[in-house]
């Protein structure tokens, strides 16, 4: 039996904007899989966060920005 406390919106969305910070993409997606897999809703923060990342990450490899 697993005795251990879930992380809770507030928990991963610290961690997910941590690594999308720091460039690292990959994990900040995972922990947003892994967030929904255990249950925990994500919020217009968290939702808006990973967003924000991975368009900016699309702009700076060279492609086209959405018409906003």
């Amino acid at each position: 039996m697993n005795r251990g406390l879930l992380p809770d919106v507030v928990a991963y969305g610290i961690l997910i904007r941590g690594f999308c910070a720091v460039g690292r993409l990959a994990e900040a997606r995972m922990f947003y899989d892994k967030m929904v897999a255990d249950g925990v809703k994500p919020d217009s923060l968290v939702n808006s966060t990973l967003a924000e990342y991975l368009n900016n990450s699309a702009v700076s490899v060279g492609e086209p920005k959405p018409n906003a």
